[in-house]
C-alpha cells in the first residue's frame, strides 16, 4: 500500500458500522493508502475527536499531516483531490461529469440517508415504515440514474471503476439488510430495481470494499440496540470554459443569489430567467426532473443542479476566468466546503423553519435561537478564516462568502420579524462588517434583494404555494 509517510500519516477516527466512515475507508483502500484507524466509543468521545471536530463532533474525521478534515463526502473529494497520483480517480475528470456525480452523491445522502436514519430511530412502527418506503422511492430513481451515469454497459456508477457515487450510496450497503430485517421491506429488490441490485453485488464483492462494510446483521442490531438504550437514557433522540449559460432563478432564493454572485465575480454573460414556482416552467421540470427546484445552470443547453454544486462547476469550468471561489490548497478547499455545508445546514434550515415551518412564536423563538447559535459559531470560523482580511475568503469573496451571503436578503425580512438583528453588532461584530463589505461588493450589489417590503409581499405569496398555515 501507498504510505503518506512521516508527517503526512493518515488516521481516520471513525465508527465500525457507520456508512460514512465506511466509504472513507473504501477511498483509501481504492488508492492504495496505508492509514492508522482509531474506533470511537460516541458515548465517550476522545479529546482528539472533539478538538478535531469542535463544530459537529462527530466521525468520521481524517488527520493528514496533524491537520483535520471532516465530513464524509468533503474528505472523499479532499483525497481525491491531494492523492491524484495514488490509485484511480474517484471524480470524473470531466466537470461536467463531476457535477453530475456530486449532484447524486447528495441525492443519495438527501433521499436514502436522512430516512436510513428515521428507520434506526424512530420510535412509532408507521414512521419507520414510511421511512423505509421512502429509502425504496429513492432507489427507484437512482435505478434510472444507474443507467444513466453507467452508459447502461459500465459495471459501476463511475464507469469501469468505482466512483463517487458508488463509494456513497454503497456505503449503505450493510445497512440495507439490517433495515430489511427492522421492517421487513426488501430494500433492493431484483424485481424493481435489477441494474441496482446487480450492482450491489458487485461493489461487495470489489477488493476495496471487503472487510469494511458490515456483513453480521445480528451484531448490528445489538450494536443499534446499545446506542439506543444509551441514548434514550441521555435523552438524545429526537421525540419522535465557454458555452451559452443561463440560470432558472427565483429573485429571493438564497440558492440562485449564491450562484449568480459567482458569476458576476467570473464576470461571466448569462441569460437569467425568472420562474414562477406556481407554474413551473417545462424547462424547468426537464432540466431538474428529481426536485423540480431551482436553481438550474444551462450551460450550452446542459443543466447542472443544486446551487453548492453548480458553484463547484462554474469553478471548476473556468478556472482562469475572474478570481478563484475555492482556494487551491486542498486543505484550505476542505475547509471551505466543511463550513459551506455547515451553513445550509444549520443557517439554513433555522430560516427554512422562521419563514415556513414554524406555526406559533415558541416555534418561530427556537428557529431563531438555532440561527443565533450558528452565526456565533460562524463568527468564529470567520476569525480563523478571514485571518484577519475582509472575507470569509481572504481578500476576495470566496465560497464561504457567497453561501452565507445568499440569505442576508431574507435576514433583512427576518430582522424585522423578530425586531432584532440576527447578525447583531454586538453579539457577532466581525460577521456584522462582514455583512455590510459582502452587500456592498459590485457582485451582489442587484442581487441581493434589499427591499424588505417588497420581500414580505413575496413571502406571502411562497407561504400560499407551501400551504403555510401558522396557529
Amino acid at each position: 500500500m501507498a504510505s503518506a509517510g512521516g508527517d503526512q500519516a493518515l488516521k481516520l477516527l471513525g465508527v465500525w458500522d457507520s456508512p460514512y466512515v465506511n466509504r472513507v475507508q473504501i477511498v483509501l483502500n481504492l488508492k492504495g493508502l496505508s492509514y492508522e484507524y482509531v474506533e470511537e466509543d460516541l458515548h465517550n468521545k476522545s479529546e482528539l475527536l472533539v478538538a478535531s471536530n469542535p463544530v459537529h463532533k462527530k466521525v468520521p474525521v481524517l488527520i493528514h499531516g496533524g491537520k483535520p478534515v471532516a465530513e464524509s463526502q468533503v474528505i472523499v473529494q479532499y483525497l481525491d483531490e491531494v492523492f491524484v497520483a495514488s490509485g484511480p480517480s474517484v471524480l470524473p475528470a470531466d466537470p461536467y461529469e463531476r457535477a453530475n456525480a456530486r449532484f447524486w452523491a447528495a441525492f443519495v445522502d438527501d433521499k436514502v440517508g436522512s430516512p436510513w436514519y428515521t428507520v434506526l430511530f424512530a420510535r412509532e412502527a408507521d414512521k419507520k415504515a414510511d421511512a423505509a418506503a421512502r429509502i425504496v422511492a429513492a432507489l427507484e430513481t437512482l435505478e434510472g440514474a444507474f443507467r444513466e451515469c453507467s452508459g447502461g454497459t459500465a459495471q459501476f456508477f463511475g464507469g469501469g471503476g468505482i466512483g463517487l457515487v458508488d463509494v456513497v450510496l454503497g456505503s449503505y450497503l450493510g445497512w440495507f439488510k439490517v433495515i430489511e430485517k427492522m421492517v421487513a421491506v426488501r430494500v433492493l429488490d431484483t424485481t424493481r430495481t435489477p441494474l441496482l441490485a446487480t450492482w450491489g453485488e458487485r461493489f461487495r464483492a470489489a477488493d476495496p470494499v471487503k472487510g469494511v462494510l458490515p456483513d453480521d446483521v445480528d451484531k448490528v442490531l445489538e450494536f443499534l440496540q446499545t446506542f439506543l438504550d444509551l441514548q434514550i437514557q441521555k435523552q438524545e433522540l429526537p421525540m419522535a470554459g465557454g458555452g451559452n449559460l443561463k440560470v432558472l432563478g427565483v429573485w429571493t432564493s438564497p440558492f440562485v443569489i449564491r450562484v449568480r454572485v459567482v458569476l458576476n465575480l467570473k464576470g461571466l454573460p448569462y441569460e437569467y430567467v425568472e420562474e414562477n414556482l406556481g407554474n413551473k416552467s417545462a424547462l424547468l421540470l426537464g432540466s431538474n426532473p428529481v426536485h423540480k427546484s431551482v436553481p438550474v445552470l444551462l450551460h450550452d443547453d446542459r443543466p447542472v443542479n443544486e446551487s453548492q454544486i453548480i458553484v463547484q462547476y462554474i469553478e471548476e469550468v473556468w478556472a482562469g476566468v475572474g478570481p478563484a471561489v475555492l482556494p487551491s490548497d486542498p486543505y484550505e478547499r476542505a475547509v471551505a466546503r466543511f463550513w459551506a455545508a455547515y451553513i445550509d445546514d444549520k443557517v439554513g434550515s433555522a430560516w427554512l423553519g422562521m419563514l415556513f415551518k414554524c406555526r406559533n412564536e415558541e416555534d418561530r423563538a427556537e428557529a431563531v435561537a438555532r440561527a443565533e447559535a450558528a452565526l456565533e459559531t460562524l463568527e468564529g470560523a470567520f476569525k480563523e478564516c478571514s485571518k484577519g482580511k475582509p472575507f470569509f475568503g481572504g481578500d476576495g469573496i470566496g465560497f464561504v462568502d457567497v453561501v452565507l451571503g445568499g440569505y442576508l436578503g431574507w435576514f433583512g425580512v427576518i430582522n424585522r420579524l423578530i425586531e432584532r438583528r440576527l447578525i447583531d453588532p454586538a453579539r457577532t461584530p466581525l460577521l456584522a462588517a462582514w455583512e455590510e463589505r459582502f452587500r456592498a461588493a459590485d457582485a451582489a450589489k442587484g442581487i441581493v434583494p434589499d427591499d424588505v417590503d417588497k420581500m414580505l409581499e413575496f413571502l406571502q405569496t411562497l407561504r400560499s404555494l407551501s400551504n403555510y398555515k401558522p396557529e
